[in-house]
């Protein structure tokens, strides 16, 4: 299991007509965390919030980052296409991006150093 401080950056929205599932969703994720003491992966990410238009938040942008892929499926099934996570880590270079493609999939982007131009 990765664990790492990253700070987080996302524009991630959730398909309108998928909000009220979505908000029943999260409360049986944060069940299960209730359910186990908090040894349930969802336990991570258990403060994201979800704002009128659809958008996704958290408390805070500066956490562990832990058992990120079964956060990523999780939100995939409810994300409008274009709607990305934007994560900087704990060293120079460590920088990713996840990009949902609103058919329930995501996809990982890492950088890649190019010369500037002079």
């Amino acid at each position: 299991m990765q664990q790492n401080t990253t700070y987080i950056n996302m524009a991630v929205l959730v398909k309108k007509p998928l909000i009220p599932v979505f908000k029943v969703a999260i409360q049986e994720e944060q069940r299960r965390v209730k359910e186990t003491e908090g040894d349930y992966w969802f336990a991570y990410y258990d403060d994201i919030e979800l704002a009128e238009d659809g958008s996704l938040y958290f408390d805070d942008y500066n956490r562990k980052w832990v058992d990120e892929e079964d956060f990523y499926e999780f939100i995939a099934r409810y994300a409008k296409a274009k709607s990305y996570i934007i994560g900087y880590g704990e060293t120079y270079g460590d920088y990713w991006k996840i990009e949902f493609n609103g058919k329930g999939n995501w996809q990982r982007f890492v950088t890649k150093w190019i010369k500037a131009e002079d």
